[in-house]
């Protein structure tokens, strides 16, 4: 009976898999992409030098102000989840729940501070402003 079990168990989650490989191919499932002038991963540290929290910041060139303003960021919550080169510049791609999200860019930069620059873009550009990465 354990044996059945296992099989109709593999069955069945095969089944599911095919069905989400099947909707993916399709194109059921949402997926998301947007471009930015720039993706940068911060390493963000505390005044001792402890890491505080890793982030992805997507920055889009404001010709008006003539500098690049946030207008999204998440945490990195597993460190493999990271910016990868590609032929035509840098992708970070991330799942939220169902949903396959893109952002695609030119430019990417890696740096390591002891400020959030985030945050510190919030002077020029408040939250409640930023054009958020899809329109």
């Amino acid at each position: 009976m354990a044996m059945l079990f296992a099989i109709v168990g593999g069955v069945v989650r095969g089944c599911c898999w095919a069905t989400l490989l099947a909707g993916f191919v399709a194109g059921d499932l949402s997926e998301r992409a947007a471009d930015v002038e720039l993706i940068e991963l911060n390493h963000s540290f505390d005044e001792h030098g402890k890491l505080v929290f890793h982030q992805i910041i997507f920055w889009r060139w404001s010709h008006s102000a003539a500098r690049f303003q946030v207008c999204a960021w998440r945490l990195v919550k597993q460190p493999d989840a990271q910016p990868r080169r590609t032929a035509n510049g840098w992708r970070y791609q991330w799942w939220e729940r169902e949903h396959l999200r893109q952002v695609w860019a030119p430019q990417y930069r890696e740096t390591w501070t002891q400020h959030d620059p985030e945050v510190d873009d919030r002077e020029f550009l408040p939250k409640n402003k930023r054009a958020g990465l899809y329109p």
